[in-house]
């Protein structure tokens, strides 16, 4: 579309170019003298109206393609935002279960019937827990495993000291 508007002004340029170098005025064939100025304005008026059929057909094409563009990035992001909440969705539930099995594992290692040693040990270990206290809750442990009514007692100060 821009090269028919740039073959337009080229030839409007090139013919208003050569009425005035070479004529001032022209005798046509039956004598009548022409001037070239009304030539000229024919010519700017038809290169006018080519000119404005060409840009309303350029601004409207360009403005379907906007319109067109803009649907389908509307649609795109739509669907990438219910993508994204989906999978939001699902990463919530999952982590969640998680959080919860981690817990149920804790709570049960913690108890006398579900104590698991290594479990404690790994739990009291990973602990924000100072190395003094770490190491007073393991001993404590170790010499209580064996027996059920101290195992109570010293898995009830190991869960207020993880703040369980």
């Amino acid at each position: 579309m821009k090269n028919v508007i740039w073959i337009i002004v080229a030839a409007v340029v090139a013919l208003g170019a050569y009425l005035v170098l070479t004529t001032k005025s022209v005798e046509d064939v039956s004598g009548a003298s022409v001037e070239a100025p009304e030539a000229l304005e024919s010519a700017a008026d038809a290169v006018g109206e080519a000119t404005s059929e060409a840009v309303e057909e350029a601004v409207e094409a360009t403005t379907d393609a906007a319109d067109e563009a803009a649907d389908t990035a509307t649609e795109t992001a739509e669907e990438v935002v219910d993508e994204a909440t989906t999978a939001t969705d699902e990463a919530v539930d999952t982590t969640t279960e998680a959080t919860e099995a981690a817990a149920d594992t804790a709570t049960d290692a913690l108890s006398v019937d579900g104590f698991s040693m290594d479990k404690v040990s790994g739990m009291i270990d990973g602990s924000d827990l100072d190395d003094l206290k770490k190491a007073m809750l393991k001993g404590a442990l170790e010499k209580a495993q064996d027996n059920p009514e101290m195992l109570t007692t010293v898995l009830g100060q190991i869960k207020a000291a993880l703040g369980m």
